[in-house]
């Protein structure tokens, strides 16, 4: 799980794998040098904390406010204006 903590609020996002006790340093929060794909989980793990630090670097740097939860639940999807007469036409056809 992926631990994002803003203003004491607390959100978990999965990673969508788990592993055996045995095969966790709860100290260091790595695998252990026996877990089976240890490279492949710590790659995963870096991969989705560099994606969620540079969403915070990027929210960061336009001041834009947002909350853990928030950080966790935005999708990359960009926001076009409409008319709401564009609206009801695209959404009329599906």
């Amino acid at each position: 799980m992926l631990r994002i903590i803003k203003d004491r609020k607390r959100s978990m996002k999965s990673l969508g794998f788990s592993i055996q006790p045995q095969h966790w340093d709860f100290e260091k929060e790595l695998p252990t040098s026996s877990c089976p794909n240890k490279e492949e989980i710590i790659q995963l793990i870096l991969k989705t904390k560099l994606e969620y630090q540079k969403r915070l670097l990027d929210k960061s740097n336009i001041d834009e406010e947002f909350t853990a939860s928030s950080l966790l639940n935005e999708t990359n999807e960009k926001i076009i204006a409409k008319t709401v007469e564009e609206f009801y036409k695209k959404n009329a056809s599906v």
